[in-house]
């Protein structure tokens, strides 16, 4: 099967994260590497304008500080932007905020004209809870901007299980860089319709860790099912093909049929 076409619920995403660490890669690593990821496909794609990466309290906002390293080390002019500046961050993501040595500012609504391009490194797929406050105007402005946004692992606002979001409620992008594998809200509308273009990027995680978690979703793909296609052999005839019988409507309502 082509690993490509699985698709991960939020829970099955998580246990990945925490099994690749125990086959001994470090969350700060798994950072550093998401991070860079992100920077590459945006280096890809645009030339060196002014940037804003908005970072969020958790690991996405960790994500954040290592996309502001590599876009300053390729020229961008970079500026990192928090909700809160007097957040401490901790574990892998107070590591790269600490590596970051470019201005962090605070966020307000204002703040985004003053950039090109804007990187959504607020919440992640895990977000359970409804926006309220500066977090839901900075959202909708994103939304509106969406073809200057690039969303970390997902449009903030979006659950990445695929549950509807309420409406202007959650942020979009031109472009979504995922990790490892898709959620179900990279391809279930309404949410689909907000990510843009989803890049899924290698960061190191071994295809090991799905062993046991019961993967049941996948995104179709030939190699799911051509095993079992009924390919014509050269001795066949048309009662091995089946038949198929379509009824239409009027002589001018046969379109969909």
């Amino acid at each position: 099967m082509n690993p490509s076409v699985e698709v991960l619920t939020i829970d099955q995403m998580r246990a990945a994260d925490r099994l690749a660490q125990d086959h001994g890669i470090s969350e700060t690593e798994l950072m550093e590497n998401a991070g860079r990821c992100v920077a590459a496909e945006i280096i890809r794609r645009h030339t060196p304008c002014r940037c804003l990466i908005l970072a969020g309290p958790g690991n996405n906002g960790g994500d954040g500080f290592v996309i502001a390293r590599y876009l300053q080390a390729a020229g961008f002019i970079t500026s990192v932007g928090v909700l809160d500046p007097g957040h401490g961050w901790t574990g892998a993501a107070g590591v790269h905020k600490s590596s970051w040595q470019g201005p962090v500012l605070g966020l307000q609504v204002e703040l985004l004209n003053r950039f090109d391009l804007l990187i959504d490194a607020l919440f992640g797929t895990g977000l359970s809870r409804p926006l309220d406050g500066l977090a839901l105007e900075i959202v909708r402005t994103l939304s509106r901007r969406s073809k200057d946004v690039i969303a970390v692992d997902m449009p903030s606002g979006l659950n990445g299980d695929g549950d509807s979001p309420e409406e202007n409620t959650s942020a979009a992008a031109a472009l979504t860089v995922t990790f490892f594998r898709k959620k179900p809200a990279h391809l279930l509308y309404p949410s689909r319709g907000k990510c843009g273009e989803v890049v899924v990027s290698d960061i190191g995680i071994p295809p090991a860790v799905l062993d046991g978690q019961g993967v049941r979703i996948f995104q179709n793909d030939p190699s799911l099912w051509q095993g079992a296609w009924p390919w014509p052999q050269a001795d066949g005839h048309k009662y091995l093909r089946g038949h198929a019988l379509v009824l239409s409507g009027g002589e001018f309502s046969g379109g969909a049929a």
